[in-house]
């Protein structure tokens, strides 16, 4: 159960035979109200709305305390010329734009303002009516009368010792109008005699006037502590929350309560203890400014945001509000959650249920909320930072089809306020500008880095769909694919590329927001920058170019049985080649001539292998001879490539995709040849690619088998699992040839 409903149980269990209840709050007017101030408003409000939707008559009270005396000087009135009024009650204080009634109805009409916004329309009563139609008389007597007991019970309740004389009533000086720096001297039963004292407090000096005069209809006013039960009696109070500060141990609320109790003998409100709303982890301030105003935060966000930000959460629970942080965006996430779970038609668990009503208290009018699309804030806010993109195109590709008149009022809405968000408090993180060419940060990638550029660029030219969910499992494949890759090392990259900083938004969205060409474009600009780590993989990867075999794959064939006697040799050649073929079909390249380079890659076997120095260089004579073209030529050769063993070419690089292919391709058929070995029924048909993998990373296994070399299947756009499965299916093609 949402705990408004649970608040009402409550209510209507402590008074079960009342009809009318007075659900009261109260903002003292001392300068510009903060957002935090809001809480109270909700709390109450709300309760007052269940309790009509129960059949009950809720009146929601809100007054105005424009009686207290101005302590405080709000930052924005410093050095005005208001110095003077400190002290004086806060409707006697000029309204310092010289329109309102007054100070306090200036900052209060301001506030009320936001109120309504919010939905709720309270009856506003004045502290200062209370007192000078007399309603408040009744209590300055007993402040007068009583004040030796109250004094006894601020002791015993919350340890505060009080003078002798104490008062808890305060006049107001006939003479300079303050009230903050008045003592009581004396009480006849008609009137006070009074002093002004200089130096009473510290906020206010008062002007030394001694006086006599009645108490009542506006002539005196209580202390906070004493005043609070007065209002609970007053207004008939049923319903009265506050702030955890007032319900502290030997704090306001329990002086209040037994001043009710042993003094006056009145009721005492049903209570609703609330926790802070604290901005950046503080508890949000009076006139001082720390925090934001209502009325700035109303401006930030709309009017159901803002009520469902007050009452989203359980009012024991703090609120947590930091404009300069996420808490905009993620407030939008929850109030469209709770949105999708009143809308939902099926069966919902108890959170989604209070989620639902959580959507539909936060609603600001009385109408019934209609379904519309909620696009995500903080897509939204990086959009509007994009020139390119047209806005309603890119919602409607979020929703997934055209969008409707009330979808387009909820864009315009949410445009509105991420534009302000992104004007006033919007961290830096979520400012974007989509770098329309590659940017000098880019010099800093890794070979990891560009090495998984290749590989999404390869993948993503081949979606069908540019939709978000498609490219975001793409990625995350891949991110997962490889030990070297990882969130960490990938999605930095990503941003770098396309905004020029380490984050972004959601990767898939932000990626399909962007134009496909665009995307791939890019990805293959970062493969080719030069970086600060060494030589760009766009040289790694040239064009082939045209190459012809100049022998056929029967004279091929030929030449291998007159130049390999060594058996399993042979067998490995075959396996190459079958493996080289299928790589030709996935990549749209000649097979057969993939075939025969895979099929007489170690030509020169036999003559070498005691002296493995000549491995791969001893092939070109023997093939130039039967007459292959000096282009398959240097691709055969190529696979051996940087291997140590062989001084010829330990400091050469391959550098196009064929020769990519090659060394990749011959290389991984080791891998699974062991492993069909090793299987119980010494056979591939059943052998699985997972399985496999878990071999690849296992470097124990096949231990001579180099993984480095296998790995180079992502430079021409594979990852590992893909081309494990295609190396594996060709293989299972020739399984009898090959023993498996």
């Amino acid at each position: 159960m949402f705990w408004v409903d649970e608040v009402v149980d409550k209510i209507l269990e402590t008074y079960p035979d009342q009809d009318e209840f007075v659900v009261r709050d109260e903002k003292t007017l001392s300068g510009p109200v903060h957002v935090g101030s809001l809480r109270g408003v909700v709390i109450h409000g709300i309760i007052a709305q269940v309790l009509n939707e129960r059949g009950k008559k809720g009146r929601f009270v809100f007054e105005f305390n424009d009686f207290d005396p101005m302590d405080g000087m709000p930052s924005e009135l410093e050095g005005k010329g208001f110095d003077e009024h400190m002290g004086k009650p806060l409707y006697t204080v000029p309204s310092p734009d010289g329109k309102a009634e007054n100070f306090a109805e200036y900052y209060g009409q301001t506030f009320l303002g936001v109120i309504k916004e919010i939905g709720f329309d309270p009856e506003i009563p004045h502290a200062k009516d209370a007192y000078k139609s007399g309603k408040m008389n009744k209590w300055i007597e007993i402040g007068l009368t009583k004040n030796n007991k109250i004094r006894e019970i601020y002791k015993k309740i919350s340890g505060s010792e009080k003078p002798e004389h104490w008062s808890p009533v305060s006049m107001v000086c006939e003479k300079c109008g303050k009230i903050g720096s008045t003592d009581v001297i004396a009480f006849d039963g008609e009137k006070v005699k009074y002093v002004c004292t200089k130096d009473k407090v510290t906020w206010a000096i008062g002007c030394g006037h001694e006086g006599e005069v009645s108490p009542f209809d506006g002539n005196a006013k209580l202390t906070w502590k004493v005043e609070w039960p007065a209002k609970w009696d007053v207004y008939n109070v049923s319903v009265e929350g506050s702030g955890k500060d007032h319900n502290a141990a030997g704090g306001s609320h329990d002086v209040g309560e037994a001043i009710c109790k042993e003094v006056s003998k009145t009721h005492i409100p049903f209570n609703v203890p609330y926790e802070f709303f604290l901005i950046g982890g503080k508890k949000m301030s009076a006139s001082k400014g720390l925090g934001q105003s209502a009325r700035d935060i109303a401006n930030l966000i709309p009017p159901e945001i803002l009520r469902y930000l007050m009452l989203s959460k359980k009012p024991n629970q703090a609120i947590e509000f930091d404009p300069e942080g996420d808490t905009i965006p993620r407030l939008f996430d929850l109030h469209d959650e709770a949105a999708k779970w009143y809308f939902e038609k099926g069966e919902r668990d108890t959170m989604q249920t209070d989620l639902a009503r959580s959507f539909e208290l936060s609603q600001t009018s009385s109408e019934k909320p209609k379904e519309r699309f909620l696009p995500r804030f903080s897509q939204l806010v990086f959009i509007i930072q994009i020139p390119r993109l047209d806005v309603y195109e890119e919602v409607a590709k979020m929703k997934g089809s055209e969008l409707t008149e009330e979808d387009k009022e909820e864009v315009d809405l949410r445009v509105k306020y991420a534009t302000k968000w992104l004007e006033t408090f919007a961290p830096e993180r979520y400012r974007y500008h989509l770098q329309e060419t590659l940017p000098e940060s880019a010099n800093n990638l890794t070979d990891i880095q560009q090495r998984f550029f290749g590989i999404l660029a390869e993948k993503l030219e081949k979606l069908e769909m540019w939709e978000g969910e498609a490219i975001h499992g793409t990625v995350h494949e891949i991110v997962k694919s490889d030990d070297e890759f990882g969130p960490k090392v990938c999605f930095p990259a990503l941003y770098t590329l396309f905004l020029g900083k380490e984050y972004g938004p959601q990767v898939g969205w932000f990626l399909s927001a962007l134009e496909k060409e665009f995307v791939i474009n890019r990805l293959k600009e970062g493969i080719s920058v030069e970086t600060s780590h060494g030589a760009s993989q766009k040289e790694t990867l040239q064009e082939d170019g045209k190459i012809e075999a100049g022998i056929t794959y029967e004279q091929a064939k030929k030449l291998l049985d007159e130049h390999i006697k060594d058996p399993i040799i042979k067998m490995h050649c075959r396996e190459s080649e079958v493996v080289l073929r299928a790589l030709a079909k996935h990549f749209g390249e000649d097979e057969e001539l993939w075939g025969i380079a895979g099929l007489l890659h170690d030509i020169d076997f036999d003559k070498t292998k005691d002296d493995v120095k000549d491995h791969g260089v001893m092939c070109r004579q023997i093939l130039k001879n039967a007459g292959v073209t000096d282009e398959l030529i240097e691709v055969i050769a190529s696979h051996t490539y940087g291997m140590e063993e062989i001084p010829e070419y330990k400091d050469k690089n391959r550098s196009t995709r064929f020769q990519h292919a090659l060394a990749a391709g011959e290389t991984i058929t080791g891998l699974i040849y062991a492993y069909g070995l090793m299987r119980p029924d010494k056979s591939l048909a059943n052998a699985e690619v997972k399985s496999i993998k878990k071999k690849f990373k296992d470097k124990s296994f096949a231990a001579k088998v180099n993984r480095e070399v296998v790995k180079e299947c992502e430079l021409i756009g594979l990852e590992v699992g893909e081309f494990l499965e295609l190396s594996l299916n060709a293989m299972k093609g020739i399984a009898n040839e090959i023993g498996l």
